[in-house]
């Protein structure tokens, strides 16, 4: 048990230094979240064909290769080698498809070669074993930062790990508990915890107006979204057949919002991001943070 006065000593402490947490590379993002802090659980969700994954390879590969922040991937759903494609295709700027071709333009192989050599030098590593334990998780990632100074663990498919000690329960309840063990192991080793959440087409019947599902929503399909410090919702009107934006009446062609649904530190906003099909790369808009309306 810890006395108010060493407690806010150690805020005093914080206070003086840089609370600046790990960038992402999406500026405005960073600004308003001070970037993502050791200790933080973050659940980032969309729904089908939104892009999500692609967007969070965009984070990996801004805060490693351009802030030079190691990063674990646990890569449940794709080998290890279609992920780093995929990243090499963003990274060049051009299409997965160009990148599995054996014949490439000379400008095409440039590009290739120029991202490639950064992804080799950039401090990323990729565990894509298709099932874990819980425990085996945990036990991987003490190992990995036993090692290695890891700043950021991502987590695709975390529906597919399991828990032993849970298989009587619902599975529910189990990606409940296991999402109560993710933030305790995020402040216990000390770095940021990113999920990706894949969210049922069906979410979208029962949301708001704006094709944008409630936090509680989010927390009945995804117990782990309770756990966590940081929700966020990845949205592109634009696939869903609609031609502007659900506020401003504008063009969405070609753009995404990312939405903080839940931020325990700060808080809630939207921000407008240009998304490049071909590419599958995200960027920030500039000068485009927006508000939703309330």
């Amino acid at each position: 048990m810890k006395s108010t006065y060493t407690i806010l000593r150690r805020l005093k402490k914080q206070t003086n230094q840089n609370l600046e947490g790990l960038k992402t590379g999406f500026l405005k993002f960073d600004k308003f979240t001070k970037g993502f802090q050791p200790g933080q659980l973050i659940l980032m969700a969309s729904r089908p064909g939104m892009g999500n994954l692609a967007f969070a390879k965009c984070l990996v590969l801004n805060t490693s290769i351009r802030h030079q922040n190691q990063v674990a991937i646990f890569s449940l759903e794709q080998s290890a080698k279609t992920y780093l494609q995929k990243m090499i295709a963003t990274e060049a700027g051009i299409s997965y498809v160009e990148v599995q071709r054996q014949n490439h333009l000379e400008e095409t192989t440039q590009k290739l070669n120029t991202a490639t050599a950064k992804i080799a030098q950039a401090p990323i590593f990729i565990n894509d074993d298709p099932s874990f334990t819980l425990n085996e998780l945990i036990f991987k990632v003490k190992q990995l930062k036993s090692k290695h100074t890891i700043k950021l663990l991502v987590i695709h498919g975390c529906h597919l790990v399991t828990d032993n000690e849970q298989h009587t329960h619902s599975k529910l309840q189990e990606q409940d508990f296991i999402g109560a063990k993710l933030k305790e192991l995020a402040e216990y080793e000390n770095i940021a915890i990113i999920i990706t959440q894949e969210l049922p087409d069906s979410l979208k019947s029962y949301a708001n107006n704006e094709g944008i599902p409630t936090l509680k929503e989010v927390y009945e399909d995804t117990p782990i979204a309770k756990h966590a410090d940081l929700v966020t919702f990845l949205y592109r009107p634009e696939y869903d057949g609609l031609k502007t934006w659900y506020d401003t009446h504008e063009s969405c062609e070609g753009e995404a919002a990312l939405i903080i649904l839940k931020n325990r530190h700060g808080n809630l906003n939207n921000f407008k991001l240009s998304f490049d099909g071909y590419s599958s790369r995200f960027t920030e808009v500039d000068d485009l943070i927006f508000t939703k309306k309330s």
